[in-house]
């Protein structure tokens, strides 16, 4: 089965950089409620389904799906069992060192560069709804998470701009935005690359 997971830009040792073919120990880590990620760009890596939940303490417990395993840090209240689940997976590189991981073995299926369009607003990036995007790389090589700056022409100026980063958290919509920054005015933008989606594939 493939699972889509989280490879954020920290560097990997080069002996250890996935490439698609790849046979890995993924370190997987569970988030329940995502919120280090704008709306749209957690949309594409939620999984749900049916899992096995096992705790470890009260603060802990591994996530299962076949051969599938995650550790979930502080889980919801839920008996140990079978439940319904919806998050993201993340490899956490330095999980061992806060905690026993659990490994999985997989095939690198395939890994993209995910990109959000962002403006700067008062010395803070904030991301823009609806702007993510990727792009198909070999490798988790940061040298692939490239930010292209963009001119104050090539901003959107449709739908909602979604504060991700910004002090406020404000949400502004379309009109709200233009009253904001009068076109003369338009902050710069942005394309940043942050992490990677890598297709994992799992066996059964």
């Amino acid at each position: 089965m493939i699972w889509p997971v989280v490879v954020d830009d920290e560097p990997f040792p080069d002996d250890l950089t996935w490439h698609v073919g790849d046979t890995v120990s993924a370190q997987l880590s569970w988030t329940q409620e995502p919120t280090a990620w704008g709306q749209d760009d957690v949309e594409p890596l939620l999984v749900s389904g049916l899992f096995a939940v096992d705790y470890r303490s009260a603060e802990q417990a591994v996530v299962r799906a076949g051969r599938l395993a995650a550790v979930w840090q502080d889980p919801a209240d839920l008996a140990a069992g079978r439940h319904r689940l919806a998050g993201v997976l993340t490899h956490d590189r330095y999980l061992a060192l806060t905690t026993s991981p659990v490994v999985t073995r997989a095939t690198v299926a395939s890994i993209d560069a995910v990109r959000t369009q962002y403006f700067l607003d008062g010395g803070h990036w904030v991301a823009i709804a609806g702007t993510t995007d990727t792009v198909t790389v070999p490798s988790c090589d940061t040298t692939y998470l490239v930010d292209e700056t963009l001119s104050a022409a090539d901003d959107l100026s449709d739908g909602h701009w979604v504060a991700g980063t910004s002090a406020d958290n404000q949400v502004l919509d379309g009109d709200a935005f233009d009253q904001r920054f009068p076109t003369r005015n338009k902050p710069r933008t942005a394309r940043r690359a942050r992490w990677f989606r890598v297709q994992l594939e799992v066996g059964e």
